[in-house]
């Protein structure tokens, strides 16, 4: 496995302890700049706010718009997963 589904498997795996307290909320509801998307924030039991938790863990950046450019490869060294 490569190094990035590695990481990319940690940040699913802490979003599945994150949602598995129960009492999922959803606020901040709005319309994203593409037609039929939603954005909001979400809040568990646990978690007063999922979004700033996965940040805070280094699990997801912040994207403000335009091109991105990747992380994966970073983001495994910085965690000591040995890319393949």
């Amino acid at each position: 496995m490569s190094g990035g589904a590695r990481t990319a498997e940690i940040a699913r795996d802490a979003l599945q302890e994150m949602l598995a307290a129960g009492d999922v909320a959803i606020f901040n509801i709005g319309p994203d700049k593409y037609n039929g998307r939603v954005v909001a924030d979400a809040a568990t039991r646990g978690t007063p706010n999922v979004s700033s938790a996965l940040l805070s863990a280094g699990h997801v950046r912040r994207y403000g718009g335009g091109h991105r450019s990747g992380w994966c490869a970073r983001a495994s060294r910085e965690r000591g997963i040995a890319s393949k």
